[in-house]
């Protein structure tokens, strides 16, 4: 399983030259992860905030879907959802350790520097952050899908 080099899954996506286990693989950490942020954002924000992360995610992600099929089948139309699971689960990886480690800079600079008061376990924090990452996510997985496809620009 591949989970950093995105060059060396973009060019076994291209080749289709893969098994059936290799994309049920990552399927499988897929809808594990899934599961885990379900479990661990079932936090106790009141109704109209929950409503609001909740379209707003809904919406993002229909959209970025649509974008990320339009894109394939501008293309060479094949594999969606292969492409979509090896190339969604590195590159959630590397937005994911993009983040923690911009998190962990800011946490210093805002301990030892500066006083930001930001309220990191707060509910415009989180919401912020998630949407950020998901609109960070389908950005590149456009780029990454307009590679593995031959989408012409």
């Amino acid at each position: 399983m591949i989970l950093f080099d995105l060059k060396k899954a973009e060019t076994i996506l291209k080749k289709g030259d893969y098994p059936t286990r290799f994309i049920f693989n990552y399927f499988l950490v897929h809808s594990l992860i899934l599961t885990f942020a379900f479990f661990v954002i079932s936090q106790d924000y009141n109704s109209w905030l929950l409503f609001l992360d909740f379209s707003t995610g809904i919406l993002t992600t229909l959209l970025g879907l649509i974008y990320l099929y339009n894109l394939n089948e501008k293309g060479d139309k094949k594999s969606f959802l292969d492409r979509y699971f090896v190339l969604g689960l590195i590159i959630s990886i590397r937005v994911l350790l993009l983040f923690l480690i911009l998190f962990v800079a800011f946490a210093f600079l805002d301990e030892l520097l500066f006083d930001f008061n930001i309220d990191t376990k707060g509910f415009w924090f989180y919401y912020t952050l998630t949407f950020v990452s998901t609109l960070l996510i389908y950005i590149l997985l456009g780029r990454s899908f307009k590679r593995v496809a031959n989408v012409k620009v």
